[in-house]
């Protein structure tokens, strides 16, 4: 079986490793070229990966060598949907592609497709390159609430991974507006004001320009109007676009409102007489799913994990 050398080259570290090809492509893949065109070995093709965050994006770069000149390059992702247009090896057997969008946390799959001679395509001349940005030490801080009598405070314990900040918002807000520097060891104490109405907060830790996934933190439990229920969350289709629909169930009257891990706001929809509406999320992150009624109260979050 061909196989193609991969390069990856990632805080100067530089790891080299041979990568088998992947399953045959689907049959909506691009047209193959025609038989005219010239083939490079594929055996003989490298690809280098080089890797830049920008603020809170990640970008990747392929750069492939050893190919023939005029050979056109695609690249696909896990569900093969074209992810760059196709691309040629110039005069000396180099193709770039640049600067390509990948989701932070995950697993990003990226397959090069090199057709063969004959106008088919041949497993063995696509390679999967998977580029891993999770992180196992990076998960959702924990916070642990102890009132503190008479002075309207309340004492919260953080920990979670050494020297990351965690950051705290209401729940119902997209800005984490207390920041709180975590120790060598992972360890923060901060005093806090206890609410006279139920809320409920989102605990993020930030690292590096990303985030991990939500914590939740509830002051002042059981004073003022009782926070609702969280709601419960099930993936039942999918647009023609390939977005996820999601339907949730909670009270009657109640709003569902879907956040990011970053606390952006994806979708809201009042939940209909029988406590369920649908929503349409990008697929491929993690949600915090919440309803909220009239008094203003939010409730716990449901969290939503959708596949690829």
């Amino acid at each position: 079986m061909k196989k193609l050398t991969c390069t990856a080259a990632l805080g100067g570290l530089v790891l080299v490793s041979s990568l088998l090809a992947s399953p045959a492509l689907a049959a909506n893949a691009a047209p193959a070229p025609s038989a005219s065109e010239s083939t490079p070995a594929a055996s003989s093709v490298h690809v280098k990966e080089e890797v830049r965050k920008f603020d809170q994006n990640l970008f990747v770069t392929y750069k492939l060598t050893g190919g023939t000149e005029g050979q056109r390059v695609y690249l696909y992702n896990h569900t093969n949907d074209e992810i760059s247009d196709a691309r040629t090896f110039d005069k000396n057997g180099e193709a770039v592609v640049r600067d390509l969008l990948m989701d932070t946390g995950v697993v990003n799959d990226v397959q090069i497709h090199l057709p063969v001679e004959g106008g088919a395509w041949d497993d063995e001349d696509i390679v999967k390159i998977p580029y891993d940005d999770t992180r196992t030490d990076f998960v959702v801080p924990s916070a642990t609430v102890t009132p503190l009598a008479g002075s309207g405070k309340v004492k919260v314990e953080f920990t979670g991974k050494p020297g990351s900040d965690v950051r705290i918002a209401k729940a119902g807000s997209s800005v984490f507006g207390t920041r709180i520097q975590l120790d060598a060891s992972g360890h923060a104490t901060r005093e806090l004001d206890e609410p006279e109405q139920e809320t409920q907060y989102d605990v993020v830790q930030w690292f590096e320009g990303e985030y991990s996934d939500a914590g939740q933190l509830t002051l002042g439990e059981g004073k003022g109007v009782a926070s609702p229920a969280a709601p419960s969350t099930d993936v039942v289709g999918s647009t023609t676009k390939g977005d996820t629909v999601v339907e949730v169930e909670g009270s009657a009257g109640n709003t569902a409102v879907v956040r990011s891990k970053d606390g952006k706001v994806v979708a809201v929809k009042m939940l209909g007489k029988k406590g369920t509406s649908q929503l349409t999320v990008p697929k491929g992150h993690s949600y915090m799913v919440r309803q909220t009624h009239g008094a203003g109260n939010y409730s716990l979050a449901d969290t939503l994990t959708v596949g690829k």
